[in-house]
């Protein structure tokens, strides 16, 4: 579903599509590894650089909970 908008902004702003370079990061809340999952309650964004070109934000957890996996 992310592709076509990840390419435009390739073509646009000479983003790499798999991010490589730093152009975004992930989150894991869950996987098979864990034995609860994370959950965010509450998560504030913070905004390093407005740049208009390459804009940095950080995501920070304000309030989470670990929950049993069904």
């Amino acid at each position: 579903q992310m592709l076509p908008l990840l390419e435009e902004l390739n073509h646009k702003f000479g983003i790499n599509v798999c991010g490589e370079g730093g152009e975004y990061e992930t989150i894991t809340l869950d996987c098979p590894l864990f034995r609860k999952k994370i959950v965010l309650d509450d998560f504030e964004v913070i905004t390093h650089s407005d740049d208009a070109i390459a804009k940095v934000s950080y995501l920070k957890p304000i309030k989470l909970h670990l929950e049993d996996k069904k």
